[in-house]
């Protein structure tokens, strides 16, 4: 006969859950006694401390009446309206407890019937000594009509307790029991749970671990190279028969995958040889325009200098004009060329990624924007000890930029305002940077941050359009994010994120 592992996990699955219901079953019926046994036990102490209550109450009333009434004081009042109230209460809440016993109710009966008499009696004298017969008010507490109600209350709350104490050394013996029943219960299915889980173990280990096991180190071997041998007691299951023959199929197929993934490995490598013929090819390129590119420039830029300072007197206002704007092109070249080399650079750069304090970092950036711009008045709020996971001389150079442009786009706003923060966007923590300078349209918001693009006229707003382009590609290369939002003529805000 077949041994079929679906068949038996199924039948193992609903005998194991048959046994861990009847487990639940019996456990909890067994529980649910104990805590019955248990509430009978809280209900007996119920009624005792509430009968005990009910004797104090009394007994506080009988004494602010006396102090009262001896010395007419009323101070002592309160501890006799207190005691009458207190024993109508625990009176009410001895009636409700004992509902369920007849001679109780009828004890509670005849406590209440003295009680009356007890505290009408208290209320006459009172009533008496307040009217201004106070020597009749101590003669008749001193006559003690009461102390035979009191007397019977006593009584009769000491059958009560008799009969709660008797009930309690009974409940607390039926709650002994109950529970040693449970605990027999639960000892007796945990056992049961642990019979057919080994048994069912052991027939998993026979039928399947252990030729599982013979397959796997088979499967090791042919891996070295061992040709594939089955034996008959590797194939105990039908399950395990069909995966040896997965096997020799994947086997069939592993030749040709092989030969393709050399060959793709082979393609990966001659491509990653191209790759770094063409970085380097690039850092070659970079160096000429870093060299070859700017002497010309520096030499266009010096000889115009030269001409306006010696020669400036011979040329009409329109030649020296022309000039200035050789000179001022002559330098924005030299200056696009210094951060397309800086853009190339930092695609370059390997990342050096630590935890460091990006508030401390941004307090940093805008106390040299202060130094170079000393004339300039701006308001600054950075929120403190804000902690971030990067390569800090990137992120700087991010915050250069950044930092750098709200200053400049809120050179022509009274009251300047930059703030640094960080908040939640999607659900991951963004921080941003705000200004209330110039703001820009967002219909051309997505130019923002490419290579020369500018939506504000250099005339107005010095720059290169490259500085943008540098942080989505810091940004970018940490994995994150960069977006930015504006209104014309209300600032902007400028929002990052880092890869957590």
């Amino acid at each position: 006969m077949t041994f079929r592992l679906r068949s038996f996990s199924l039948y193992f699955l609903l005998l194991l859950i048959a046994v861990a219901l009847g487990n639940i079953v019996v456990i909890w019926l067994a529980f649910a006694q104990v805590e019955d046994s248990g509430n009978r036990i809280a209900r007996t102490h119920a009624v005792i401390s509430s009968s005990q209550t009910l004797l104090n109450h009394l007994v506080d009333a009988e004494t602010g009446q006396r102090g009262y009434l001896l010395t007419g004081d009323t101070a002592y009042l309160e501890p006799y309206v207190k005691g009458k109230i207190g024993a109508r209460e625990s009176l009410e809440l001895l009636r409700i407890q004992v509902q369920n016993k007849p001679q109780q109710r009828e004890w509670i009966q005849r406590v209440e019937t003295s009680m009356g008499h007890k505290l009408s009696g208290m209320e006459d004298t009172i009533s008496l000594f307040q009217n201004g017969y106070s020597t009749q008010a101590v003669d008749e507490m001193r006559r003690n009509f009461g102390k035979r109600y009191m007397d019977d209350i006593r009584r009769t709350l000491g059958l009560m307790l008799e009969e709660e104490q008797r009930l309690l050394e009974v409940r607390r013996e039926e709650y002994r029991l109950d529970k040693m029943q449970a605990q027999y219960w639960y000892a007796g299915t945990t056992l049961l749970i642990l019979v057919v889980a080994f048994a069912g173990f052991y027939v998993l280990r026979s039928k399947v671990i252990r030729p599982v096991d013979e397959l796997s180190t088979q499967m090791k071997h042919f891996g070295q190279g061992a040709p594939l041998v089955l034996q008959e007691r590797s194939l105990a299951s039908a399950e395990v028969r069909e995966l040896v023959e997965a096997f020799e199929h994947m086997a069939a197929n592993l030749s040709s995958k092989q030969q393709a993934l050399q060959e793709a490995l082979a393609l990966a490598a001659e491509s990653n040889r191209a790759l770094n013929v063409s970085n380097k090819e690039l850092e070659s390129f970079s160096y000429s325009v870093s060299h070859d590119l700017r002497a010309p420039l520096r030499a266009v830029d010096g000889f115009s200098k030269i001409l306006l300072k010696d020669y400036g007197e011979r040329l009409d206002k329109e030649g020296q004009e022309l000039l200035g704007r050789m000179r001022a092109g002559a330098q924005r070249m030299g200056q696009l060329i210094d951060d397309m080399l800086v853009l190339s650079r930092i695609s370059r750069a390997e990342l050096k990624p630590q935890l460091f304090d990006l508030s401390h970092l941004v307090e940093q950036t805008v106390e040299q924007l202060r130094e170079s711009f000393p004339e300039r008045q701006v308001e600054v709020s950075i929120q403190p000890e804000l902690q971030a996971k990067g390569d800090p001389g990137l992120i700087r150079i991010v915050l250069d930029n950044l930092l750098g442009n709200a200053w400049k786009f809120t050179g022509k706003t009274d009251q300047a305002r930059v703030e640094f923060g960080c908040a939640l966007r999607d659900g991951q923590p963004a921080y941003f940077i705000r200004d209330n300078g110039a703001g820009f349209d967002m219909a051309y918001g997505d130019k923002l941050f490419g290579a020369f693009q500018r939506l504000h006229s250099s005339a107005d707003y010095p720059g290169s359009g490259i500085g943008l382009a540098t942080v989505a590609r810091i940004i970018h290369k940490h994995g994150g994010d960069v977006h930015a939002e504006g209104v014309v003529g209300q600032g902007a805000v400028f929002w990052f994120s880092l890869a957590s």
